[in-house]
């Protein structure tokens, strides 16, 4: 099932990767006391996002595929 996920939505994967990195720098900026998009650094956040990825790749990937006329990038 992860084979199909990655080859059937390359830009899906492509563009959850591309906001993972975005929220990483995010992140660590506030680590060392830059505030973008916030201020407190909490590490918990990095697991958090990444399970919303993933979720939203795996949804993206099974569910929105299957539906009749559904395009999606």
């Amino acid at each position: 099932m992860t084979k199909r996920i990655l080859t059937q939505k390359p830009v899906v994967v492509a563009i959850a990767l591309l906001v993972g990195l975005l929220h990483f720098v995010t992140e660590t900026m506030q680590l060392f006391g830059v505030p973008i998009f916030g201020q407190t650094f909490d590490p918990l956040d990095y697991l958090i996002f990444a399970i919303g990825i993933g979720a939203t790749v795996l949804f993206e990937s099974t569910v929105l595929s299957r539906l009749p006329g559904q395009t999606t990038p």
